[in-house]
């Protein structure tokens, strides 16, 4: 070692009024090595205690900067070995824990095992998660899905893109809603496993009481098809009887015309 110090305090301190208290560089080794062996202490404590905003453009004003040209690398990486435990925790006013970058992905995220992300508010008037895309050019026609606030895509067999949920005793609200011109717009087949309310009204009790009337509908045409046969079997029995009449008619006014030229012949 270089310098080695003991204190009660601390073993060795710098000061500087411009530049850096302590500087540290190493070609093939860590710069700065910290160890604790208290659960109620840190490693490694940097605090800024200036209470001047930070300057317009710059990247100061922070307890940790870190920063790697290695590709590949991470400029701040947090671990934790213990069973229990966050690699990175952040606390602020504003935002707990910040993220931009200029063409990449602002946070990633995987687990082999648990949940990739998670979001818990404890305020009625805030959201689990809020996802905002504030682009105001129209999405590409053709291609993956963009544009969105939140998309989600699963590949599990029966799992599903996104899903929606409310407490069981939850009954003013809903487990997805849609706000906007186009409130929703299916690309797809959509399967209703209980009531469809469209302007509180009960589309699936609707269909049932139109199915009901069209079968009852059908029972009316049936039995009028059945009382048109027995209207055309009861003429057909009247044509029947008439035409028997008439010939029957037409046979006795042959014979009374018979009668009377007999009767005439025997008078003359």
């Amino acid at each position: 070692m270089g310098v080695q110090g003991n204190g009660p305090e601390a073993g060795v301190s710098g000061f500087s009024e411009r530049g850096a208290g302590i500087r540290a560089h190493s070609n093939h080794g860590n710069a700065t090595e910290s160890f604790a062996h208290d659960s109620n202490a840190s490693a490694l404590l940097a605090i800024n205690d200036s209470k001047a905003p930070v300057p317009e453009g710059s990247l100061g004003g922070n307890g940790v900067f870190g920063v790697t040209d290695v590709p590949g690398g991470t400029g701040v990486w947090g671990a934790c070995n213990a069973p229990s435990g966050r690699g990175v925790f952040g606390t602020g006013p504003e935002v707990g824990v910040a993220a931009f970058t200029e063409g990449g992905v602002g946070v990633q995220a995987h687990s082999n095992h648990g949940d990739a992300v998670q979001a818990f508010a404890h305020d009625s008037a805030r959201n689990g998660l809020l996802g905002h895309n504030s682009a105001t050019a129209a999405a590409p026609a053709n291609g993956a899905p963009a544009g969105n606030g939140v998309f989600g895509f699963t590949e599990v067999p029966n799992g599903s893109g996104v899903v929606g949920s409310v407490s069981a005793t939850n009954r003013d609200g809903a487990g997805v809603c849609g706000i906007g011109p186009v409130a929703g717009r299916f690309i797809g087949d959509a399967v209703v496993t209980k009531n469809l309310f469209v302007q509180n009204v009960n589309i699936l009790q609707r269909l049932i009481e139109l199915e009901q009337k069209i079968t009852a509908a059908s029972q009316v045409q049936q039995q009028i098809s059945q009382l048109t046969g027995k209207l055309n079997t009861l003429q057909d029995q009247v044509n029947t009887a008439v035409s028997n009449l008439t010939n029957r008619i037409s046979a006795v006014e042959f014979q009374v015309a018979g009668l009377q030229t007999t009767a005439h012949t025997h008078s003359g």
